[in-house]
């Protein structure tokens, strides 16, 4: 019986052997077929039926052959139909947005190892930090893997690329000093102290309470933008670290953490309690009625963006005479430090923090715990004669 056509062909050879094979699509005008030869009849219908699979892997790859941008709009749909977190998405946007640049007018078939390392020479020329580079390719590489999935494409271009190795190297961080803790609390108070009688509308009226709370807590700026009033616990002297502002798709949403070890029980002191119970009382008494520990007065139940309390509080630092580059962040650094230089453990650091292991902490604050070392080297040392 003869099959319908497409669906290959089974023929006995003068040989007695049987052969199997299909018809591809022409090529450039050209016909073209795939065809195996069985010694049976029976392990040539079942050798047709993996040709007719294999036909269709090819299809696939031959219709697929998009732009690459438009690939990458496809990733980055199927991220979100995953529920990726919005930063997870927009750390993939950011980074395939240099090879979207790159490969605008290419094929998918078309972007080969040798090319991608030349955007590596790019990103290098550019002065991209080494960092951000592997970060990039890795990415990228992502994207590949999606489609080699999908049977879009066979191999991952990526793998052999040269990629730079990685280099360990210690952020720049800045550490308040207690004269500067001083001088920016002298500025900070009487802002304060006006929006109390006045009901001053700004952010940087709150700035005292906001400087406080992350120099006491080591907390983000999109974690403390985040707090809701149901985050206070005050018989259990706590606060919960449970959702962060962040900015992704051009607007600031309300996400979860930036870790699971983010999600955090911090506990603080009475006298920070305390400051924050007046606040609300303050709210109460001039009229404003927000979920939002920091949210913004204009509008109701929305949350301050983390870049307005960054942006602020430099304003401050020059407002209160300093001139040393320190953000906002490293208020977040002053913490740590001044926890591990008063010895307490790098776990009880780290779970404070909201570092998933104590060895992150250990990376990050290293030069902190071996000043500590080195004092108590000298305290103990032996001074007999």
């Amino acid at each position: 019986m003869r099959r319908p056509k497409g669906e290959g062909s089974v023929t006995k050879l003068s040989t007695g052997k049987y052969r199997a094979r299909i018809e591809l699509d022409p090529m450039n005008g050209k016909r073209k077929w795939l065809s195996v030869i069985r010694d049976t009849a029976p392990e040539a219908r079942k050798a047709l039926r993996e040709l007719l699979r294999k036909k269709e892997v090819l299809e696939v790859q031959q219709e697929y052959n998009d732009l690459f941008p438009a690939v990458v709009a496809e990733f980055i749909t199927t991220c979100k139909t995953k529920m990726l977190k919005p930063t997870t998405i927009m750390r993939y946007e950011l980074a395939l947005n240099f090879w979207v640049d790159t490969f605008k007018y290419k094929k998918v078939s078309q972007i080969t190892t040798k090319e991608i390392n030349k955007g590596i020479s790019i990103l290098n020329d550019k002065g991209l930090k080494t960092g951000s580079i592997r970060l990039s390719l890795v990415i990228l590489s992502c994207l590949f893997n999606y489609m080699i999935k999908l049977n879009y494409i066979k191999v991952n271009p990526v793998t052999h690329c040269a990629i730079p190795k990685k280099v360990r190297t210690k952020k720049n961080m800045e550490i308040v000093s207690e004269d500067e803790h001083r001088q920016i609390l002298d500025y900070l108070k009487p802002l304060y102290d006006y929006f109390r009688l006045t009901g001053e509308k700004t952010i940087k009226a709150r700035m005292y309470v906001i400087y406080l709370l992350a120099y006491n807590t080591g907390m983000r700026e999109g974690e403390i933008a985040g707090l809701t009033w149901d985050c206070l616990n005050v018989d259990k002297k706590e606060i919960s670290v449970h959702q962060q502002v962040i900015r992704a798709d051009g607007k600031y949403q309300i996400v979860s953490p930036k870790t699971e070890a983010s999600y955090r029980e911090v506990t603080i002191s009475d006298k920070l309690i305390s400051l924050l119970l007046e606040l609300q009382e303050n709210y109460r008494k001039l009229g404003y009625s927000t979920d939002f520990i920091f949210g913004s007065l204009f509008k109701k139940d929305t949350p301050t963006p983390p870049a307005n309390i960054a942006r602020v509080f430099k304003q401050c630092l020059k407002g209160a005479g300093i001139k040393r580059h320190i953000t906002f962040h490293d208020l977040r650094h002053t913490h740590v430090t001044s926890l591990l230089e008063a010895d307490i453990s790098v776990n009880t650091v780290a779970e404070r923090i909201g570092h998933a292991y104590a060895s992150t902490t250990f990376d990050i604050y290293g030069h902190v715990l071996k000043r500590a070392k080195e004092r108590a080297a000298e305290i103990c040392c032996d001074f007999g004669s």
